[in-house]
């Protein structure tokens, strides 16, 4: 007789070819065994909510070839109080890249990316959630591209609709002043528009304001000033404020004190509008259980997403998901692609392990004088593993 598990496949089979018009039993046991799940995800499945486990059931067969991977998408976006981010495959962004080496691709978007709006550290040096700071590199200063999309205004029409009260005026006034592009730098006068726009609730203008206050620049450091702007623009919306506030309670900064389940709402509220640094944070905080029930799963999906757009600290977190097994099955040659994208971009814990890799043929073939040259690579790169290594 046929044990249940392959009652519930051959049902499944016969559903996907009969068509969508043909649903599966809504019960939970049922739906694993259909949509063949993981361990991993059926764990993470049932650990939810009654009522969300039956807001999945109800939306019927997961899409797509990866069941595991649907469920996730479907779950985070049942949870996402805002848009989720886009994902693409490993194939697409495969096909994408293949013409461009990893060091082109990251300068290419670099060149395009703002300082200020998308990741915290453009720099991409490895943090852990404990200790996640932004790379003052990328704080230093603001990208006028960033500030407005249009054509600026002349700077007499400009001062006279910011002292008319136009709060895009006040906004584009005050990043004026802040970059110098009015002939003189003038950052307490940046402070000053950048306020009076705030005020009437701009939230870029909100963010620039608690971005002043936390580095001191045209007024007094203040955190939890800082903290206060932040939070106003994050309550709009803004992905860098989200994350900016996540920080702070992370790390105790301009509040009474650290709060990692606050730093997690805020986190996902920026995760969800696609910010690359808060999905890797995420995902670190799933790995910890910081804040957040521990999940490997829903860790392996936030760093996946946070890779998909270039942040090799992400990278390599993945490689070593599908290294390890961890959160995912075990698959060793998408291991070693995600390891070459975050090694390319300088990631010197993903040179040492692909040095490792090639030097006793895990997953590639052994290649003594490539695992040699990334060993030298992540040796340059800081790695005392590295150094370590090549000094016996």
């Amino acid at each position: 007789m046929p044990s249940l598990r392959r009652k519930g496949r051959k049902a499944a089979d016969l559903a996907r070819r009969a068509g969508p018009q043909l649903r599966l039993s809504t019960t939970l046991d049922d739906f694993v065994l259909a949509e063949k799940l993981s361990s991993n995800a059926e764990q993470a499945l049932r650990s939810k909510s009654e009522e969300l486990i039956q807001r999945v059931l109800s939306q019927g067969p997961l899409a797509g070839p990866n069941p595991n991977l649907s469920l996730a998408q479907r779950i985070w976006s049942l949870q996402a109080a805002d848009s989720e981010p886009s994902v693409q495959s490993e194939s697409h962004i495969s096909a994408r890249t293949t013409a461009t080496s990893g060091w082109a691709r990251w300068l290419a978007a670099r060149s395009k990316r703002c300082r200020v709006s998308d990741a915290c550290d453009p720099c991409s040096r490895p943090h852990q959630v404990e200790s996640a700071t932004t790379c003052p590199a990328n704080l230093q200063q603001q990208n006028p591209e960033h500030l407005s999309t249009e054509a600026p205004s002349p700077p007499e029409a400009l001062e006279r609709d910011a002292e008319q009260g136009s709060a895009d005026a006040q906004f584009e006034l005050g990043a004026s002043c802040a970059t110098g592009l009015l002939g003189v730098r003038d950052e307490e006068r940046a402070v000053h528009w950048y306020t009076l726009a705030a005020e009437q609730g701009l939230a870029k203008a909100q963010f620039s304001v608690g971005l002043c206050y936390k580095q001191g620049r045209g007024v007094a450091q203040d955190l939890g000033m800082a903290r206060k702007w932040s939070t106003r623009a994050g309550n709009q919306g803004h992905p860098e404020a989200q994350f900016q506030v996540a920080l702070c309670h992370l790390h105790g900064e301009g509040v009474k004190k650290v709060d990692a389940a606050k730093a997690a709402r805020w986190l996902k509220k920026a995760a969800s509008r696609g910010h690359s640094r808060a999905q890797f944070e995420l995902g670190l905080c799933h790995s910890k259980g910081l804040g957040v029930p521990r999940e490997d799963f829903f860790a392996f999906i936030q760093f996946r997403a946070a890779a998909l757009q270039d942040l090799e600290v992400a990278e390599y977190q993945l490689a070593g998901c599908y290294h390890r097994g961890i959160g995912v099955e075990k698959d060793m040659a998408l291991a070693i692609d995600w390891y070459t994208r975050a090694a390319e971009q300088g990631n010197s814990g993903a040179q040492y392990d692909m040095a490792v890799c090639y030097l006793t043929g895990d997953g590639v073939v052994a290649d003594v004088e490539l695992g040699m040259m990334w060993m030298q690579r992540a040796a340059e790169q800081g790695s005392a593993q590295a150094a370590a290594f090549l000094q016996d």
